[in-house]
């Protein structure tokens, strides 16, 4: 595409260069990002860092999620940067209903139960009120559910806990819902920097959900995933569980 790119990461890169030119530098975002040279000369910050999960202290949240999300823009107002593309998530706007077919314009989480969700609503709303038309363009992407290779976190664990027949359901098991492929979701951030750079139609200041445009019923893709376990599991309605027979 003709683009310098350097990536930036907690831990220290063990590739300083790599083939594709890419430079890697190290960085805690929670604190404040005074080596601003970093982003000199840069058009367009890609966020996608955070701390996912359901348990844990909500202060690592607050702090991974939402002051490191402040620190960062911070930076790249400073820096002159002109474009923030925030990786988002469908959980934001999240209160305890199934959601189909849903807007952006749904009301975000009001609660702390998932300190996660609560967080990255927090920063999203950062990042869209930081948006200044032509001087600093941001909008905020929200994919479901990431998957595809190098997954060290959705699809792995749900299929290990499927095996052991620890994995939890909600319902009868038949419950559809949206994964997004990472090659989808890569094209979509793509598609916002370049819509970004755009005067007019510009998506600056909004917030867009993503999914793959088709539902999926999770049980079973994961009988395509683990098949020699899957023939063995019954649903316990009861105790909303799959468990392998005897």
């Amino acid at each position: 595409m003709g683009y310098q790119v350097s990536s930036a990461s907690r831990q220290v890169s063990k590739i300083k260069e790599d083939r594709s030119g890419v430079r890697h530098y190290s960085i805690d975002l929670t604190k404040e990002i005074k080596k601003t040279e970093l982003l000199r000369d840069v058009e367009t910050v890609f966020h996608v860092a955070a701390k996912a999960g359901v348990d844990g202290k909500y202060s690592d949240y607050y702090r991974a999620n939402y002051i490191a999300t402040k620190n960062i823009l911070s930076a790249c107002k400073i820096s002159g940067v002109k474009n923030f593309i925030y990786t988002s998530s469908p959980s934001v706007v999240f209160n305890g209903e199934p959601i189909k077919n849903g807007k952006e314009s749904l009301p975000y989480v009001d609660n702390t139960i998932s300190p996660y969700s609560h967080t990255k609503a927090l920063a999203e709303k950062e990042v869209l009120q930081s948006n200044c038309n032509l001087n600093f363009r941001t909008v905020s992407l929200r994919p479901h559910l990431i998957w595809g290779q190098g997954d060290p976190h959705l699809l792995p664990k749900v299929i290990a806990r499927h095996k052991t027949g620890d994995l939890k359901i909600v319902g009868d098991g038949k419950n559809n819902v949206d994964l997004t492929h990472i090659d989808n979701v890569t094209h979509a951030h793509l598609l916002a920097m370049e819509a970004l750079f755009r005067r007019h139609h510009s998506p600056n200041g909004s917030c867009l959900s993503q999914g793959n445009g088709k539902t999926l019923c999770l049980l079973h893709c994961l009988k395509i995933a683990a098949p020699p376990e899957y023939d063995s599991l019954r649903v316990d309605k009861r105790r909303r569980t799959l468990r392998i027979k005897d």
